[in-house]
């Protein structure tokens, strides 16, 4: 997965997104549909197109575009915001509202 140029997720539904996820985690753009499960999970980090209506020349440029742009610093920024320290604090919550 580190060494991809870009990764490439066209679901239209999802149940969370670890793959780009965890591409982002290795610095590996991604390119994924648009919908709302990526947009909470990958926020800004990712591209989003819309699978219902893109056609194939749009879509081999926006692929081209994003393995021009290169690698990007994103390993932080998902460690940021998907952590142990982060999850158990959340879980905290929850058990905290009962």
């Amino acid at each position: 997965m580190s060494r991809s140029k870009c990764m490439l997720a066209l679901s239209k539904y999802e149940g969370f997104g670890i793959t780009p996820l965890e591409s982002l985690y290795f610095n590996v753009p991604v390119v994924v549909s648009d919908i709302p499960v990526f947009r909470e999970v990958l926020s800004n980090l990712a591209t989003y197109v819309d699978i219902e209506n893109i056609d194939l020349p749009t879509m081999a440029q926006t692929l081209a575009d994003t393995i021009r742009a290169g690698k990007v610093d994103t390993k932080d920024k998902v460690f940021r915001m998907y952590n142990a320290t982060k999850s158990a604090g959340k879980l905290l919550e929850i058990i905290n509202l009962y």
